[in-house]
Order: structure tokens, then sequence, then C-alpha cells
């Protein structure tokens, strides 16, 4: 069977005796790879973070939210060591174009001893003969994944230089959301070691890893590695944003609120925002409405089919006297957490066996019912706080977004 350890942060196939437009091909995505790679630092350097808010199906968007905010941490030296691997990365690009170049596959002509000399058992040899390899830190590969599932393939072909089919493409970020699947889970259990108590670590770890779609491995409900992200935000002080977009009762946009919640003796609390603050940060967006989505869509004027995402909802409350939701819960980390308890979206259609696992009388079974219990927080009632998406990005960027937005739909601007 194929070894799958070709590619630079995209795992393919290990072609056995690959034939010579197949060693280009391979070394054509190298280069691509690389480029995609460069750009990913430069953009992290720059915090352009949403650029890595790839959707990649696993409903995992939480989880490579905490690993940029950690990427970009005060703890980290992530920053720092990026000129280096961009000049190894640049040091690759170079070798590889000036290969291609004496190469130069279209114009070889084919003889019994040019085949001889391209010939390799497998096209792991090939890259290994002329030491076409790069080994960096599994959080730049991460970036880089997210980067080439986000970006458009207009977008790929402008910043790589390096024209791609489109055939070729969706393969490469169908292997890549496998490949970030996978890190993120590998992020979840190791953390849990660190912030997590055993129930915790019981549970991402020997819980069973079941098929998402093809290829894809993903946790039963995501409850418990979120429990355990927050338990980390709160230890090390990473404070996030809550983007709330309320909504009366005939279906239209009240308000959109963004508060800002720092950690203190281990409670998160909500502070005064600065917007001038130039730091990655956990953003968690949702609705309040008194009613579910089935109902919303309908007085938006939504398609069936539509899922809850904030740029869908465009029209604004035109009420004489507005219906706004009454929240009659405060406790902002319960309202999160309740959510990953009851939202489909990350429940993933599956319970936790606390039975199998013997967690049947924990604590963290009793803070699950009562969680479960919470009202207003999944999409048959978002009367509390829904959550439609988490993201990075910083302080700044989120305002600046909002302010778009309000100014588009006529809204005030409200942080608070």
């Amino acid at each position: 069977m194929a070894d799958k350890t070709i590619g630079l942060f995209v795992k393919r196939k290990n072609v056995a005796n690959p034939v010579i437009k197949e060693l280009q091909a391979e070394l054509l995505l190298y280069l691509f790879e690389a480029q995609v790679m460069l750009q990913a630092m430069d953009n992290l350097s720059n915090y352009k973070l949403l650029s890595f808010d790839a959707q990649v199906g696993d409903q995992k968007c939480q989880t490579r939210t905490s690993i940029i905010i950690d990427l970009l941490g005060k703890d980290s030296n992530a920053l720092q060591t990026i000129p280096t691997i961009q000049n190894n990365l640049k040091s690759l690009i170079t070798k590889i174009e000036k290969q291609l170049l004496i190469f130069n596959f279209e114009k070889l002509k084919i003889t019994a001893e040019i085949i001889k000399t391209f010939k390799y058992s497998s096209m792991l040899d090939f890259m290994n003969a002329y030491q076409f390899s790069l080994n960096p830190p599994k959080e730049f590969v991460l970036i880089s994944l997210c980067l080439i599932i986000k970006s458009s393939p207009e977008d790929l072909s402008k910043f790589t230089k390096i024209s791609i089919s489109r055939e070729k493409l969706a393969k490469l970020k169908a292997w890549a959301k496998i490949e970030l699947c996978k890190l993120s889970i590998d992020y979840e259990k190791k953390l849990a070691q660190t912030c997590g108590l055993i129930d915790e670590q019981k549970i991402l770890t020997q819980i069973e890893l079941k098929p998402f779609s093809s290829d894809f491995i993903s946790m039963t409900a995501l409850f418990p590695s979120f429990n355990v992200i927050f338990k980390k935000m709160k230890n090390k002080e990473q404070p996030f944003l809550q983007k709330k977009i309320i909504l009366c009762q005939c279906g239209g946009i009240l308000h959109i609120n963004t508060a800002l919640y720092k950690a203190k003796n281990q409670t998160f609390v909500k502070t005064t925002i600065d917007s001038s603050i130039k730091k990655a940060i956990m953003v968690i967006e949702g609705y309040t409405f008194n009613g579910s989505w089935e109902q919303l869509k309908i007085l938006q004027n939504l398609p069936a089919d539509a899922y809850p995402v904030s740029s869908l909802l465009q029209k604004i409350c035109k009420c004489d006297t507005p219906t706004a939701p009454i929240n009659i819960l405060n406790n902002i980390e319960d309202i999160i957490l309740a959510c990953f308890v009851q939202h489909p979206q990350f429940i993933n259609n599956a319970e936790i066996n606390f039975q199998h696992l013997n967690l049947e009388n924990s604590k963290f079974k009793a803070k699950y019912d009562y969680l479960q219990n919470v009202i207003g927080c999944n999409i048959e009632n978002m009367s509390t706080f829904c959550i439609s998406h988490i993201y990075a990005s910083t302080i700044a960027d989120v305002l600046k977004e909002q302010e778009e937005l309000q100014k588009q739909l006529g809204l005030p601007v409200t942080n608070k």
C-alpha cells in the first residue's frame, strides 16, 4: 500500500514508479505549497486572521481559533521564528525552480537513457534524492492548511503565481481538510492533558473516533473539548469577544452588540473594549431572538436550507415598538457552554457515553446535565444566545467589520 508521506503540508499518496510528467507535477505542487506557506506566515505576522477562517466541515472552528490565539499569545515565540522559516522556504523554492529549469520536462527528448535517469521506485525516493524537504512546526502547517482551504482559486493563483487545475485544487483542498481535522483533534487531546480534569481526559482520549465523512474523523459531542479550551483561556488570561445580533420579535435586526470578556480569578468578566489593542482574540458570534431559527428564516425571507450565518440577515426592524428578547441568564460562561451542549452544530448527532466511561455520577456529568437545561441556547430557542460561528480576529477588525455592516443596514453602533 502506498505511503501517504508526500507533500510539504498537504499529505497525498506516494506514487510508485512515477513517470517524468508526474515528477514535474509533484515539484510544481511542492512549489505551490511553499508559496502558500510563505503567504500564511505573512498573513499571521500582519494579523490578517480572517484568512485562516476555514470551513472544514468538522465543526471545529473553535479549536482552530484556540490554536491561532495560542500561536500569537504572549508566551509564544511564533512571530520571532517566522523569518528563519521563511528563509528556509525561499531556499527550497529557489532549489525547486532551478531543478524545473534544468529538467525542462516538456522539451526533453524521451530516450531510454533519459527514462533511466528519471526512474525512481516512488515519488518519495525522488523528493529525497534532491532533498526537497522541510519540516515546519505543526502550527505553521495548520495555518497553511487553513489558508489553502479558505482562499479562492483566483487568490491562490495570484499569490502563488502558479496555475493549478481546478480538479487538482479541489483534491488538495479535500486532503487539506482531512489533515486539518486530525491536527485539531491532536490539539484537543493534548490540551486536555494540561488543562482538563481526569473526567475530560478520559472522554477526549478514550472515546471512540467515529467516521465523519470520507476519511474524516471527529469526536462525538464537542462540549468536552471546548470546556477544556475555556479553562485554558482562563489560565492564560485570553479574552474573548461576544458579537451578538439582537433581533426583534418581527425577525428584523435591532442591534449588533459587541462585548469584551476578560478572565479574572478564573471567571470571565465583561470589561471596556479598547479598540487600539492589536492582539489575536477569539470572537464568538451568534444571535438573540425570541424564537427558533426556522421561524427566523421565514421572517427574514431566507431559503429553507439557509444555515445560521450572520451575512444572510439583511432585514432590519421597522416596528414602532420593537420587542427585544429578555435575557434572564447573565453567566456568560454557562451561556457559551450551554450552546455546545445543546446546539446540533456542536453535538454532531452523537451523545457522550457516560456509562461506558464510568462517568455517570461524576461532577462533569452533573455540569453537562445542568447545561442541557439552560434556556435559549440552541436553534430551537435562541432567546438567550445561540452561537453561529467562532473565529480568530482582532478587536479593531471586528469593530471595523461591524461598523461597515451597520452602515450598510442603517443601524446604530452599540458596543456594550
